[in-house]
């Protein structure tokens, strides 16, 4: 490990990993993280530099750019979990996965929901649903998938026998 000591870099490329830094002033650097090796700054200063993630850093990004906008409000939650923790908040990703799991709806159903909610016998099935544990709600909501994938048009000898009962 290098250890750079009151220097002063101005429009570099400089590669932290691997490095200590104290009390060193940089200007106008590109700073690049790689996550490969323990880095430190220590009482630095930094004037218009920018910090790049490359490597495993960058591969992290990528992931973590791919789950916002790709993974729906499940992702936008974990990622701003992430982001709550890094600003000091100790519980964000718990609170971050909780949120995730509440919001598991995904909202393109989130109006057909309130419109059957809207009926007297919705209401009732809505305020229903909502008293039940979580582990109840999923375990319904995995019925009705399955539910949704069966026949949905029964033959003739299966009505008759419906009616029956």
């Amino acid at each position: 490990m290098a250890t750079y000591e009151g220097s002063r870099f101005l429009g570099k490329a400089i590669g932290l990993d691997g490095n200590a830094f104290r009390r060193c002033s940089f200007e106008r650097c590109s700073l690049k993280f790689g996550a490969t090796a323990a880095t430190e700054l220590s009482g630095c200063s930094f004037i218009q530099c920018r910090l790049i993630a490359e490597g495993p850093a960058g591969l992290t990004i990528a992931y973590l750019k791919g789950f916002h906008q790709g993974l729906g409000e499940w992702g936008h939650a974990a990622v701003e979990g992430l982001f709550d923790y890094i600003r000091g908040q100790e519980d964000a990703p718990r609170r971050g996965a909780q949120q995730a799991l509440e919001n598991r709806v995904p909202s393109a159903w989130q109006a057909e929901l309130e419109a059957f909610g809207a009926s007297a016998e919705g209401r009732t099935i809505v305020s229903g649903f909502k008293r039940l544990s979580k582990a109840q709600r999923g375990q319904i909501a995995a019925l009705i998938g399955r539910a949704a994938q069966a026949d949905p048009a029964p033959g003739p000898r299966a009505m008759a026998m419906a009616r029956q009962r």
